[in-house]
């Protein structure tokens, strides 16, 4: 077995003056092969976590407008895959939602399924990444178990629009990661281009990927290349040239796309001050998350901003324990302190992105978790980077390995003398360590998931859309639906024209026609808050009554009628309501708001719909077949609610 995956296990037993006792090779296989089985049982952990969460929850928001476009618009659209999103340029991302939607419409299932697999595969790229740098030791369990188990990854999760771009942009950035480091250790060409492919495929889900370049020629000069920084930088940049080219030409082609393609979301300058206080907002959202908090969460708006809520102790002990950490690590390694500079970096580059492109939300923006899911990733790495020491070779340079400081070894040696024996951690006592922080995060991050679906569950559209579609496919084929909006905690009105009926439930096969403007009805249909189907009520600004007594306003053949309004209405879109009693079928002509209606008026006592858009000040009906005569007893102008039920 190569060196760059050999069984790597801690000493059996204590060590004493006589040195240390060896463990048999079998021994060791064993221990391995248990490594990579209880790897792959987290992963299987989180998936059922986020299985339970996923499937209880619902689309929301956004989810509706993509499945909205997936129905109405061909995969093979270069404007459904390449037109941008509130700035997000997300190809991969609709060809998800358009599998999704013919699957199953409404239904979220589909994107849980999607997402679930996505995790599970990044869950396993991961482990073959701890295992390719550091072996296949038990340690490595710790820094899986963090970024499988952590919460700051769960909001991400369950929305789907978020999780569209996060979920497979972290399976990018793991999988390029491990390509890459494939790449350091054999040179070979083909797998630093593969190593691109996954960057360029997780960025057609996420343009955000784009930060995670520097993350990858960071690791390359700090852990490949010896020397000070500017030789390290220099080091990577010439022994991996022809790698660099690739990026360079490929990054540089996506960017100018996307500033030729992608209206900017900068919304305005930012200040020092503003952004120093989205970095502390942003911090104290993700401090306890890492380590499996907050315990608590509090939603403000809709499920979609569910943010952590941490109690003053555990914000204090996850400070603490953060601080302990790193800085410990930095104090006892001397590679370690560059560990923290990955995380770090891209989370102050995405609170940079935040304060130019949410700004004028301000800071609370930063407890939106989904906006650094990516973080946990590269904590995770950095844990183990600054903990653990790497095993096997590169091709080209030198694999920079960890080293105690000098005198923390001194501190060491003087404790062992003083104690009278050679002392180290046991085989048993490492085990104990290890079982101890991933049961300790599987708890911490089992509670925060609970409590965090208690406040996600909580979404009106599952049962709205599970109403529609049962009451929707019992309406007569004469029903035609007016277009309101559906609940605002579907979709806000900043979603607008996403969150109409026509449109919010477009993917629905029995979704009858729509009112629109010049379009008439005579069974006006509506949903009412509950997604019932309900008959139309219209209580508006009334016409002037008629001068014929039960007959109000006479149209007859040629000779039309013009009905005044008692109080003319402004410029809107309207719906208009007219009773009439005609003597025989015929046709008409109904002209208001500056438009002439062609309609069918039917013998006897009926009532019409039609929609118009402008100022109404009178209402005129003519052209009526030679011999018909139509009574309009009523005219009514406004915008249509449900009759109860």
């Amino acid at each position: 077995m190569s060196p760059d995956v050999a069984d790597v296990d801690e000493p059996a037993v204590d060590v004493d003056e006589t040195g240390p006792e060896v463990e048999p090779p079998a021994t060791r296989s064993i221990a391995g092969r248990g490594v990579l089985w209880a790897g792959l049982a987290l992963v299987v952990v989180q998936a059922l976590l986020r299985a339970w969460v996923g499937l209880r929850g619902f689309l929301t928001q956004d989810d509706y407008a993509f499945e909205y476009r997936a129905a109405t618009m061909s995969l093979t659209s270069r404007h459904y895959l390449f037109d941008a999103w509130n700035g997000h340029l997300m190809p991969g991302s609709f060809v998800l939602v358009w599998v999704s939607t013919k699957l199953a419409p409404l239904a979220n299932w589909p994107g849980v399924a999607f997402d679930l697999v996505l995790e599970a595969a990044t869950g396993v790229v991961l482990l073959m990444l701890l295992v390719e740098l550091f072996g296949r030791r038990k340690a490595v369990l710790v820094p899986l178990a963090l970024f499988l188990l952590t919460p700051a990854t769960l909001t991400g999760f369950a929305w789907w629009a978020a999780a569209l771009n996060q979920v497979p942009a972290m399976l990018g950035m793991v999988s390029c990661l491990y390509l890459h480091v494939k790449y350091l250790r054999t040179g070979r060409w083909r797998t630093g281009v593969l190593a691109l492919a996954a960057f360029l495929l997780g960025l057609a889900f996420f343009e955000k990927m784009l930060l995670f370049a520097p993350i990858v020629f960071l690791f390359t000069a700090m852990y490949t290349v010896p020397g000070g920084w500017w030789r390290r930088l220099w080091g990577a940049a010439a022994l991996h040239w022809r790698v660099w080219v690739l990026w360079v030409v490929a990054l540089g082609g996506y960017y100018a796309y996307y500033r030729n393609a992608v209206d900017s979301t900068v919304k305005g300058a930012t200040t020092p001050t503003a952004f120093l206080d989205l970095v502390t907002t942003s911090w104290r959202g993700l401090r306890t998350t890492v380590l499996g908090g907050p315990w608590q969460w509090t939603s403000f708006g809709d499920s979609t901003n569910t943010v952590p809520a941490p109690g003053a102790l555990l914000s204090t002990v996850s400070t603490i324990v953060l601080l302990l950490v790193v800085v410990g690590s930095a104090v006892v390694y001397r590679q370690a302190a560059r560990a923290w500079l990955l995380p770090s970096a891209y989370f102050l580059a995405t609170a940079a992105l935040l304060a130019t492109g949410r700004n004028q939300i301000g800071p609370v923006i930063g407890l939106a978790l989904r906006y650094y899911a990516e973080v946990a990733l590269l904590a995770a790495l950095a844990l183990a980077l600054a903990l653990l020491p790497m095993v096997g070779e590169v091709a080209k340079g030198q694999l920079m390995r960890l080293e105690h400081r000098s005198w923390v070894m001194a501190v060491l040696d003087r404790f062992r003398d003083a104690a009278g024996r050679h002392w180290s951690l046991s085989q048993h006592s490492r085990m104990v360590l290890v079982r101890g922080t991933v049961l300790a995060l599987l708890a911490s991050s089992t509670l925060s998931t609970v409590r965090f679906d208690a406040a996600w569950h909580d979404n009106p559209g599952a049962a709205y859309v599970a109403t529609a579609r049962h009451d929707l496919a019992g309406l007569p084929s004469s029903a035609v639906l007016y277009d309101n909006a559906v609940p605002k905690g579907m979709m806000g009105l900043l979603f607008f024209p996403y969150n109409s009926v026509s449109r919010a439930l477009a993917p629905l096969p029995d979704l009858p026609p729509v009112l629109k403007t010049g379009g008439t009805a005579t069974d006006l249909r509506i949903l009412d808050e509950e997604g019932h189907v309900r008959r139309a009520y219209l209580d508006g600004a009334r016409a002037e009554p008629g001068p014929i007594p039960s007959c109000g306003w006479l149209a007859s053949g040629p000779v039309g009628a013009v009905i005044p309004m008692a109080t003319p209405v402004f410029d809107y879109t309207w719906t208009m309501r007219i009773a009439y009693i005609a003597s025989e079928d015929t046709r008409a002509v109904i002209t208001a708001a500056r438009q002439s209606i062609h309609v069918h008026l039917h013998k006897g006592v009926n009532a019409i719909y039609l929609q118009l858009s402008g100022p109404i000040g009178a209402v005129r009906i003519d052209s009526l077949a030679a011999d018909a005569s139509v009574c309009t007893t009523e005219v009514r102008v406004g915008t249509p609610v449900a009759l109860p039920g």
